[in-house]
């Protein structure tokens, strides 16, 4: 069985104080988990539960990602 990720939750992320995405974004760069956090977004984004779906495209938005 697989483990947790090891990043911030999509509900941490919606949460988070946009002054602290930065910061965020640079440290999972720097743990080299950010490729991996937008990858599951978009997973979740493309082919989630409507709940999950809207969870990752507010996370997405959060982040700075421009959804069309």
């Amino acid at each position: 069985m697989g483990t947790a990720p090891d990043y911030p939750s999509f509900d941490d992320i919606i949460g988070a104080p946009q002054d602290r995405i930065a910061d965020m974004i640079l440290e999972l760069q720097t743990k080299r988990q950010f490729s991996t956090l937008v990858h599951d977004l978009n997973t979740h984004l493309l082919s989630g539960a409507p709940a999950q779906r809207d969870r990752a495209r507010r996370a997405l938005h959060s982040l700075g990602f421009v959804l069309t």
